[in-house]
């Protein structure tokens, strides 16, 4: 799953995107579909912080992005 935050051995957490990873790591978390397009821009070594959000939270951000990515295509300018 995109977005699958998983701990292997070393106890450096890994975040996923389209890749997969096998071998039973456990997850810990998993980011939020809006917030995928911003993992992109983090590079090996930057810091991240995390922010619990529920269910309902994670939609409305989902569909705020669409939204603002809808009207963004439909005016450019």
């Amino acid at each position: 799953m995109p977005g699958a935050i998983q701990v292997p051995g070393d106890g450096q957490p890994i975040i996923l995107l389209v890749e997969t990873i096998t071998g039973g790591y456990r997850k810990m978390a998993t980011v939020i579909s809006a917030d995928l397009p911003l993992l992109g821009q983090i590079k090996p070594g930057d810091q991240a912080r995390f922010q619990e959000v529920s269910i309902t939270e994670a939609k409305v951000m989902l569909w705020e992005r669409e939204n603002h990515i809808h009207l963004l295509k439909k005016n450019p300018d």
